[in-house]
């Protein structure tokens, strides 16, 4: 089927309405900092030579199923590095729009959409005027991300507007997608001391959003309790460890060798198991405590005052 600006235009002028009442909503009652956050939507507002009198752009294109539209999972995803943007984004008028579509492309780069950087290179392509072929009017629907003087500039995302163009339908404004952001493990994730058996009340999972799984069990043991924290707009996901330490007895060292290296290179010597603790050498012989992690502690003492050991006698452990 043939496309017809008038169509295109008849069926602009019945949304009006919508969209009008959509932009007073997300830009006068809607605190524009919170719309930053959480908008996904790239804006399709430019005047392009070929339109029609009259033609006001594409409208409002949602970059994820989150929003509204296109019956189905999708989402434009932009690394939070190098490389492909990949997805496809959704046009009330246009329907999808595809990140990584095949070449030949009308003029250089010669790639479809990927990220260099902070700003977004290649192309991007309407389908639905792609699929028309010989009947789409002579238009092709390709969409540059970025050229001479213009660009989409991830760190404008949520600031101010940044765009890519299209021959056919105009500057194509980027601000409102999100910025892509690492996952990041809240105050949760650390070695909990064997003596505590709950989170703390105060404790996050994640330093931004829900876990996965939402609540994780607490750990009982060496082996970590893992959570995930999921990154946004297509920032990485992070694995958040917790662990718990082991509770073990403190048992004295049974082969005492002080004149070998450092008190720290030798505390096994000391101890079998545990920490050494009020090292002291009195009355001709050695004294220490080896100190359990929430079991005993055992009283050691080296009987025979082996001289060499003299030299920890300044020693603090």
């Amino acid at each position: 089927m043939k496309i017809n600006n008038k169509n295109i235009l008849s069926m602009k002028q019945k949304n009006l309405l919508f969209f009008f009442g959509f932009f007073v909503f997300n830009f006068f009652i809607l605190p524009f900092s919170a719309q930053a956050q959480t908008s996904q939507w790239m804006w399709g507002g430019g005047v392009a030579p070929t339109n029609p009198p009259g033609y006001d752009g594409m409208g409002w294109i949602s970059a994820t199923n989150e929003n509204i539209g296109g019956g189905s999972t999708y989402k434009v995803i932009i690394p939070p590095a190098d490389g492909a943007v990949s997805g496809y984004g959704w046009s009330e008028y246009y329907g999808w729009i595809d990140f990584q579509p095949t070449g030949p492309y009308p003029a250089g780069p010669n790639h479809p959409a990927q990220r260099e950087g902070n700003l977004l290179t290649g192309w991007a392509r309407i389908l639905s005027i792609q699929n028309e072929g010989i009947n789409s009017g002579g238009w092709s629907g390709w969409i540059k991300l970025s050229g001479s003087g213009y660009g989409v500039d991830v760190t404008k995302f949520g600031v101010e507007g940044t765009y890519a163009w299209s021959d056919e339908l105009g500057w194509i404004d980027f601000r409102y997608i999100g910025i892509p952001t690492d996952g990041k493990c809240g105050t949760a994730k650390r070695n909990y001391l064997c003596s505590e058996t709950a989170y703390s009340p105060g404790d996050t999972f994640c330093d931004k959003g829900m876990s996965i799984p939402t609540t994780p069990s607490f750990p009982t043991s060496a082996i970590p309790v893992i959570w995930q924290c999921p990154g946004e707009n297509g920032g990485k996901d992070l694995d958040c460890p917790a662990t718990k330490q082991v509770t073990e007895d403190g048992r004295c060292g049974t082969n005492l060798k002080c004149a070998e290296g450092s008190l720290g290179e030798d505390d096994r010597e000391f101890c079998l198991t545990g920490t050494v603790k009020n090292l002291d050498y009195s009355s001709g012989r050695w004294t220490w405590k080896c100190e359990g992690s929430c079991g005993t502690s055992e009283d050691c003492n080296d009987s025979k005052g082996l001289s060499q050991c003299a030299r920890y006698m300044e020693v603090t452990p």
